[in-house]
């Protein structure tokens, strides 16, 4: 079978490459932006094509060249971008989902796997538990874009009969080659330190965020896109565990003591507060489970930064990482 990744090199697709990969599917990359250097782990291993998902003839050409049997669709126009520009953010969220889900209905794809976000929920009270049923009340172009193509799909399943999921993520984390984007502050978290730099961020402190590291969310992703048999069809991806930004840079200093941070208070106005997610349907019925805690997730990034650099870890003041108990988890 042939999995298609829309947005395949991008910081959630590219992950969710590496995972389908790792199991031994066919995978094709569908990206407008196609950066090699962000995938060169992959590259030999799955097919790319450069293509805009604004382009419908493009993409049910793709589809009949490469047999494709299933479509996890990441591709969209980013949070700070969408707020920025709405016209844009509908236009290629919404229209690009739009053809994704007619040319899967067109060539008779067996899912769509639309990966979507926190954001629909809006604001939600502070230690209320959020599960799928919870109203939506996106308060950001983003969350709107992403809510809007929900309904889209659910609208293609109940009416022409495509197997459609939605996965809703919380904050995913981890190591990327992409650029930064929505992923600035806890990029700079991270990275900042690893390097010897320090970090600077200037708002958001405050607000807490539940984290999931990318290997968990790759893995969950990849088990819906072939689970035989689903109830429901909207999953929340969560882990449980909320953490804001000071409480991160205490996580990241038992690992470099020597890491400075300026991370300034208030509210991240790009992220509704709240959490965490109840994510009973997708343990149940997609097997998701989490496998890396917030502290394994970050000593990992740190070991993949180092690596990636080809940095040593007295260059950074910072004590060795090599804790047997973080250890042994790469291949989750």
């Amino acid at each position: 079978m042939t999995v298609m990744v829309t947005g395949g090199s991008g910081f959630v697709g590219s992950w969710v490459c590496r995972e389908l990969v790792r199991r031994g599917e066919q995978v094709v990359i569908y990206d407008l932006y196609v950066r090699p250097d962000a995938i060169d782990d992959l590259l030999g291993k799955v097919q790319i094509v450069k293509g805009d998902i604004l382009d419908l003839g493009n993409i049910l050409a793709t589809i009949k060249a490469h047999k494709v049997d299933r479509i996890i669709h990441t591709a969209s126009y980013l949070g700070f971008e969408s707020q920025q520009r709405p016209p844009m953010a509908v236009k290629v969220t919404c229209e690009g989902t739009a053809n994704i889900l007619e040319a899967a209905k067109v060539m008779d794809v067996r899912r769509v796997v639309y990966t979507s976000t926190q954001s629909v929920y809006g604001v939600t009270p502070p230690g209320r538990v959020v599960d799928e049923d919870y109203p939506p009340n996106p308060t950001t172009v983003y969350g709107a874009t992403k809510r809007l193509c929900e309904w889209l799909g659910m609208n293609y399943s109940v009416n022409y009969g495509l197997d459609f999921i939605v996965v809703r993520f919380p904050s995913i984390y981890g190591p990327t080659k992409v650029g930064r984007g929505w992923q600035v502050p806890m990029t700079d978290m991270v990275e900042n330190p690893a390097m010897g730099r320090p970090v600077a961020i200037s708002v958001g402190g405050d607000t807490k965020q539940e984290w999931v590291y990318m290997r968990d969310m790759a893995n969950t992703v990849s088990n819906a896109a072939f689970v035989e048999a689903h109830e429901h069809q909207i999953f929340n991806l969560g882990s449980g565990e909320l953490c804001n930004l000071f409480e991160m840079a205490e996580v990241v200093k038992r690992f470099i003591p020597n890491a400075a941070f300026n991370i300034g208070r208030g509210p991240d106005p790009l992220y509704g507060t709240g959490g965490p997610f109840d994510s009973t349907r997708a343990i149940k019925e997609l097997g998701h489970r989490i496998t890396y805690s917030l502290e394994q997730g970050i000593v990992e990034w740190i070991d993949i930064v180092r690596a990636r650099e080809h940095a040593r870890p007295a260059d950074f003041n910072a004590i060795p990482i090599d804790i047997p108990t973080l250890r042994g988890r790469k291949g989750s």
